[in-house]
């Protein structure tokens, strides 16, 4: 499985977590901006989809998310 597949994986655990308790308690997160990241691949008003390295670059790449997806 490689590394975007953990990731997704990753954000679905995340979505469920968020869906069954409407809060983001127990979610693997980052900081970027202010603003809790649970889903790297869209941008802090989860409307448009971004690459996760290339938008939210240090912050992404020195996250548990990319310690969990290695």
């Amino acid at each position: 499985m490689n590394m975007y597949s953990k990731l997704r994986k990753i954000v679905e655990n995340n979505e469920h977590i968020i869906n069954e308790t409407e809060d983001t308690i127990g979610c693997i997160s980052f900081e970027f901006n202010g603003t809790s990241i649970t889903n790297p691949f869209v941008d802090e008003s989860s409307i448009n989809s971004v690459d996760p390295i290339e938008y939210y670059g240090k912050a992404f790449l020195e996250s548990k998310f990319m310690k969990d997806s290695q």
